[in-house]
């Protein structure tokens, strides 16, 4: 999955499954989200996307994925910087190979 922080927004892309439901939850104790119109967790959210958000500070939160099957896993605490242009990317490892879990420059599309 991928998260961009660039031009007042943050952009998505959920992955490795296309079909499922994807939610954010965030740690909002943090009050690192200033607008009021983002419901409390879960979010659900598409598998692609952008919304306008100002970021003050570091966000820290958790994806949740619930497959078409029923069973559900999340992503280990997560934390996206509010520098412009930060990317976080994360993929769950294979057995015996360590989580990734960067923030870079913006390299590639979403």
């Amino acid at each position: 999955m991928k998260f961009r922080y660039a031009d007042g927004a943050i952009q998505w892309r959920f992955g490795p499954y296309s079909t499922g439901k994807y939610a954010v939850m965030a740690l909002l104790d943090e009050e690192v989200l200033r607008q009021a119109a983002l419901p409390g967790p879960p979010l659900l959210l598409p598998r692609e996307g952008s919304s306008r958000v100002t970021l003050y500070k570091p966000t820290s939160f958790w994806v949740r994925y619930q497959s078409p099957a029923g069973w559900t896993t999340c992503s280990p605490l997560l934390s996206l910087d509010a520098t412009e242009g930060s990317l976080l990317e994360w993929c769950r490892p294979e057995e015996g190979v360590p989580e990734s879990n960067h923030t870079s420059s913006w390299e590639t599309e979403l």
